[in-house]
C-alpha cells in the first residue's frame, strides 16, 4: 500500500520557499541594490585647503606680524593658535587677517577653518622667527630728482629674498618699478614692501620743467 501523502501547511511552504536557493538570490539582490544606492548618493566629504599668505614659513619678521590666511570653502570661523596656544577667532568668515605682536624668538603659528557644509576642521601652519628689525629692503636708487611727467625705473632688493610690492606717492608706479612723475612740484616717496610688511623707501624730488621758458628764451634774443 502506497503511503498517503501528506500536504504541505501553509508554513511549511513560507520555509521551503524563503530557504530555497532560487528565493535566496530573489531576497539578496534588492538588499544589495539599497546598499548600493547608499553607497552611491551619499556624498563624500570635499576637502578643504587652508592657505596662510603672510607670513611665509620659515621667515624672519618683525613684530606686529601681519597674519594672513584664506580658505577654500565656506567656514564657520577662522581660528588663530600661537605656539600651539589658542588665540583669536573671526567668524563668518573664509578670510583671517590680523596684526600680532609677538617676542623676539622662534613661533608657531596655525589657522583653522570649521567647514560650514561638513563640519571638519582645516588647518595650516608655518614657523617664523621674530627679530628686532626683520628683513631689510633697500630701494635703489635711493632719492631722485625728476621733472614732472618724466619716469625712473627703481629697483628693490629684500634680505629675506621676498618679493616686493610698490607704493607711491606723487605720482605712480607700475607693479614693476616704474615710476612716473606727477603734475605738482615737491618732495615725495616710493615704497617696496614685503609680503611680511618689512618696508624700504626712496625720496623724489618733482620739479616743474623749464624746458619750454628756456626754448621761448632762446627765440627772443
Amino acid at each position: 500500500m502506497k503511503p498517503a501523502s501528506v500536504a504541505a501547511s501553509p508554513a511549511q511552504e513560507d520555509i521551503r520557499l524563503i530557504s530555497s536557493p532560487a528565493t535566496s538570490r530573489i531576497e539578496f539582490f534588492p538588499h544589495m541594490l539599497a546598499l548600493i544606492c547608499v553607497l552611491t548618493l551619499a556624498p563624500a566629504a570635499v576637502a578643504g585647503t587652508v592657505t596662510i599668505t603672510s607670513p611665509t614659513n620659515g621667515a624672519t619678521v618683525a613684530s606686529p606680524v601681519h597674519v594672513h590666511a584664506t580658505y577654500s570653502g565656506s567656514a564657520s570661523y577662522m581660528k588663530l593658535w600661537l605656539d600651539h596656544k589658542a588665540s583669536t577667532v573671526q567668524s563668518n568668515t573664509n578670510v583671517f587677517d590680523q596684526q600680532i605682536s609677538l617676542s623676539s624668538g622662534a613661533h608657531v603659528i596655525t589657522v583653522q577653518a570649521l567647514d560650514s557644509s561638513n563640519g571638519l576642521i582645516y588647518a595650516d601652519t608655518v614657523n617664523i622667527t621674530v627679530g628686532s628689525s626683520g628683513a631689510t629692503v633697500t630701494v635703489s636708487p635711493g632719492s631722485a630728482t625728476l621733472n614732472t611727467g618724466s619716469t625712473l625705473q627703481f629697483t628693490a632688493t629684500d634680505s629675506a629674498g621676498l618679493t616686493v610690492t610698490w607704493s607711491a606717492t606723487g605720482g605712480t608706479i607700475t607693479s614693476n618699478g616704474l615710476y612716473t612723475a606727477g603734475t605738482t612740484a615737491g618732495t615725495f616717496k616710493v615704497t617696496a614692501t614685503d609680503s611680511n610688511n618689512n618696508l624700504g623707501t626712496a625720496s623724489v624730488t618733482i620739479q616743474n620743467s623749464t624746458r619750454g621758458s628756456t626754448a621761448r628764451r632762446a627765440r627772443c634774443s
